[in-house]
């Protein structure tokens, strides 16, 4: 994440920059105290690289958002359902 972060800053400076966390549509069952839903789960996705790499990396925070799709934009499998894409909004 440091090194994504670092090509961002020094590519994109001052781009409006979005972290997308995703599921898979399975049902929670190992973790579900942890996790009230896909879309909870996909939250904390999004959430854990904003907090730790972002504010190392001494991004402002208005220009970095979170998404949660949870299982809404699945891929061609569950593994990759499950992720966080990075996402910079160049315009």
């Amino acid at each position: 994440m440091n090194k994504i972060a670092g090509a961002i800053k020094k590519d994109y400076a001052g781009k409006h920059v979005y972290v997308d966390g995703h599921t898979d549509s399975d049902p929670i069952t190992k973790t579900k105290g942890m996790w009230q839903d896909n879309l909870d789960l996909s939250a904390a996705r999004a959430r854990a690289p904003s907090r730790s790499t972002w504010s190392a990396r001494a991004w402002t925070p208005k220009l970095v958002d979170t998404r949660a799709y949870g299982a809404t934009v699945p891929k061609k499998t569950k593994e990759a359902s499950r992720r966080v894409e990075i996402v910079v909004a160049t315009r």
